[in-house]
């Protein structure tokens, strides 16, 4: 009789565990493979030779006097002072932002291509929004596995985003744009916001 109990106890805990649901959902992914899917990233951030659509290299304008830093880095050394109406030439500009995580919700055919592979999306990949890349229209560049990708931001059935990640409190997160001043001098603004940068429709007075 104690036989029996035990065995039939047995069945009962075998059939439990077995029409448990398992507590991890079906599209969850392992942290490796999260890692594999996310953009290569410096302290967290995505370094983005890009700080706006339109933005190009050239001769720009300080529209109030602006702080110059030795390095790309809030807080570093200040190596001068741009004055109001100052002309100086852009020398590299970049982003360091944290990416912004997606999932596909169905197939969707590009038109782009990379190294001889038509980059088509799939239901289900996972896509990281890297920038804006178009002035005139809702259009972003996304992270896909190695591939950099521009899509639509206006089709809500396209991709189902999640919130918005805050910004990391680190000293290289933002816009940065080096500048190098008339007498030679270069240095660093953050968050730059000076005339002429954007090539888009730019006033009369941007050489």
């Amino acid at each position: 009789m104690i036989r029996k109990l035990a065995v039939t106890a047995f069945v009962a805990l075998a059939v439990t565990a077995c029409s448990t649901p398992s507590a991890t959902p079906a599209s969850s992914t392992s942290p490796s493979q999260q890692a594999a899917d996310m953009p290569p990233l410096t302290h967290g951030l995505f370094r983005v030779d890009s700080i706006c659509p339109g933005c190009e290299l050239g001769s720009w304008r300080a529209r109030e006097p602006t702080p110059l830093l030795a390095e790309p880095v809030a807080g570093s050394r200040i190596v001068g002072t741009l004055a109001a109406g100052e002309w100086v030439t852009g020398v590299e500009m970049f982003a360091m932002e944290t990416p912004r995580r997606g999932i596909i919700l169905r197939d969707e055919e590009t038109s782009q291509y990379s190294h001889g592979r038509k980059l088509d999306l799939r239901a289900d990949d996972i896509v990281y929004f890297l920038y804006d890349s178009d002035v005139d229209a809702p259009l972003a560049m996304v992270w896909r596995r190695d591939d950099q990708i521009e899509i639509s931001m206006d089709d809500p059935t396209l991709v189902r985003w999640d919130p918005a990640p805050p910004r990391l409190d680190d000293p290289r997160a933002g816009r940065w744009a080096q500048v190098r001043r008339a007498n030679g001098d270069i240095g660093w603004v953050r968050e730059p916001d000076l005339d002429c940068m954007n090539t888009y429709d730019p006033p009369d007075f941007c050489r």
